[in-house]
């Protein structure tokens, strides 16, 4: 971590005050003819001058603290310079040309760990090519993110655990999303997957539990959305159901198999059909789905 030291604040604000002390000085008359007068000058001189180093000590010593609030991290790989990670009152900005290192055992190595419950807002600017695999894991005052086009991947668990987070904008570049990166997000109401999407992992959107919706972009020919659901291009492969639609569902008899978990944590699910081109239903598979009251099996499944 980088900051800014004290002896380095004060000697900006030593600066800014000799600047307030030489605009005064230019200010006052160079010379008059009578006494009172001069006595006049000197006494509003003074109050100009008192009045600006009031407002130069003001002004510096907001823009001081400002500066070492800031707190600043080395996470690019191969090269930790190539990427960085400043934090200003709540706001992370990530910026380089490179990929963001991954993060593992929950990420509780991540050099923000401690100060992650301030995180609010993250930048990622363009340049940087990967999201790090647990990077913003548990950051649960985070409300928005954009993904920006440069970004390619974003690594497992990278959002996991961010309950507030109500936003996020992926960029169309973006071709891999790693296990379970945004599931527990409660807060989340919908998604959109760019045309560049190829490879998505297990759990993206588990457990997201306001998600009413995930949506495809239309040329995306990988991935097809169908009344909110997601599924693979051909609707063989059921990938997630959002865990905040409402009411029964009726699975496509086109779809022969689904991954896991693609019910979890389903809270307004309330009766699920499951047609006999399905032959296998794994133990939990609608695990948290709390609204759930009818299972309904089509007659020549082998399921059970």
């Amino acid at each position: 971590m980088k900051s800014l030291s004290f002896l380095a604040a004060f000697s900006g604000m030593y600066d800014a005050l000799k600047g307030v002390l030489r605009v005064g000085a230019m200010l006052a008359p160079a010379k008059t003819s009578s006494r009172n007068a001069k006595c006049r000058v000197s006494t509003t001189t003074t109050h100009s001058l008192l009045s600006g180093l009031r407002v130069g000590i003001l002004v510096c010593g907001l823009l001081c603290a400002a500066t070492l609030n800031a707190q600043t991290w080395q996470i690019g790989t191969p090269n930790a310079a190539d990427v960085t990670a400043t934090l200003i009152d709540g706001v992370m900005t990530i910026r380089g040309t490179e990929r963001m290192m991954d993060w593992y055992s929950q990420g509780n190595n991540r050099p923000w760990y401690s100060v992650r419950a301030s995180i609010t807002t993250v930048i990622i600017e363009d340049g940087v090519t990967s999201i790090g695999s647990n990077a913003f894991d548990g950051c649960t005052y985070l409300t928005s993110v954009t993904i920006p086009n440069s970004v390619t991947g974003i690594g497992a668990y990278a959002f996991i655990g961010c309950t507030r987070l109500t936003s996020v904008t992926i960029g169309n570049n973006v071709n891999t999303i790693g296990n379970s990166a945004f599931s527990g997000c409660t807060g989340l109401t919908s998604v959109t997957i760019p045309n560049s999407l190829t490879n998505i992992g297990l759990g993206v959107f588990s457990n997201n539990t306001s998600l009413t919706a995930i949506n495809v972009a239309s040329e995306n020919a990988n991935f097809r959305s169908v009344d909110g659901v997601l599924f693979n291009r051909d609707l063989t492969i059921l990938i997630q159901y959002p865990g905040g639609k409402q009411g029964e569902y009726i699975i496509p008899n086109s779809v022969i198999v689904y991954t896991f978990p693609a019910f979890e944590g389903c809270v307004g699910l309330t009766s699920i059909t499951i047609p006999n081109t399905i032959s296998f239903i794994a133990d939990g598979l609608f695990s948290g789905c709390s609204s759930l009251k009818e299972l309904i099996i089509e007659d020549g499944t082998n399921a059970l």
